[in-house]
């Protein structure tokens, strides 16, 4: 092997280390949520200070909730990310709202 195929074949070595390196530094701070998802299809969930519901969850999306709901001008429809969306807290928040025994 001369010295420019040796120079050659040092470099194509770098750029797939670097490759790796990039790699691995972007997985760290890639959008995607594989992890298991906290809500699920069908769940009423508050985003962007609106109720909308869960129609789908799709993984390879770095939004992957898509959510609709619907307005006066006809149906709505967001894809959103897991962070953005907020639980319906009046279904899952115990609330004393029933009235206390010989009040009526």
């Amino acid at each position: 092997m001369n010295e420019q195929e040796h120079l050659e074949s040092q470099v194509v070595e770098t750029i797939a280390d670097l490759d790796g390196a990039v790699e691995q530094v972007t997985s760290q701070f890639d959008d995607t949520e594989t992890y298991p998802h906290i809500y699920d299809v069908g769940e009423e969930v508050i985003y962007d200070e609106e109720r909308y519901i869960i129609s789908q969850i799709d993984q390879g999306r770095s939004s992957p909730y898509k959510l609709i709901s619907s307005t006066n001008k006809g149906s709505r429809i967001v894809w959103a990310r897991e962070k953005d969306l907020e639980r319906m807290e009046r279904y899952i928040t115990a609330v004393h709202d029933s009235g206390q025994a010989g009040s009526y």
